[in-house]
């Protein structure tokens, strides 16, 4: 934990140093290698700012007399699993009358009950698969004076509830020059552009909700 108030590493890409809640911002198809520095090592280069270590990320360039053109696509899907069956409202009705004899269900103007009714909440806010998909292209080549390099990514992930989802495009453009044996320039760009919708779900107020109300108000 730092003096700054965070426990983030330092992480560096291609050198410039960026946050490290930004991790996420990178395309993992761009990265050619990534080192992790910690303790003596970290902060003997980068000082009190590396406290909580140093991730060192290079990532792809083009190559003198080499091109080439790659395409991904992954797709991939993950299944929350239910942790026990839900009870349905004759069930749930027993099960409170056993613990109190005198329970009575009460109707207000937003809680309008229904036994013959049963929500079952798991399935009501719960996706059965929440899949994610990742597109991408990237174009590296280069010259003896000239290498450079290209890609754009898409990525998609639906949350597990039938609320939330992220979506991300990224794109990095570096280029590295040599206008002769003593002069050399580069640099790079890498926009990125994000939306999410957050996942309001109190998963513990979600198990323990009575079955006779409606999902629906």
């Amino acid at each position: 934990y730092t003096i700054q108030g965070t426990s983030q590493p330092l992480l560096i890409v291609d050198g410039v140093p960026i946050q490290g809640e930004y991790f996420n911002s990178i395309n993992p198809d761009d990265i050619e290698r990534m080192d992790v520095l910690k303790d003596a090592s970290a902060a003997a280069i980068y000082g009190a700012q590396a406290a909580s270590g140093v991730i060192v990320i290079t990532t792809k360039k083009g190559k003198a007399g080499q091109s080439n053109l790659t395409i991904t696509e992954n797709y991939q899907s993950q299944t929350l699993k239910r942790p026990f069956k839900m009870a349905n409202s004759t069930e749930w009705l027993k099960f409170q009358r056993l613990s109190n004899p005198s329970f009575a269900v009460t109707e207000t103007p937003v809680n309008q009950y229904d036994t013959t009714r049963s929500t079952d909440w798991w399935d009501a806010v719960i996706n059965h698969n929440s899949p994610t998909e990742n597109l991408g292209i990237s174009y590296t080549g280069g010259s003896e004076k000239s290498q450079y390099a290209m890609s754009l990514s898409y990525t998609d992930a639906h949350a597990n509830t039938k609320v939330g989802d992220w979506k991300r495009v990224t794109g990095r453009i570096t280029g590295d020059f040599r206008i002769n044996d003593w002069l050399k320039f580069g640099g790079s760009l890498a926009p990125r552009y994000e939306t999410w919708i957050n996942t309001p779900v109190d998963f513990l107020g979600l198990l323990t909700t009575d079955p006779m109300t409606s999902p629906y108000i």
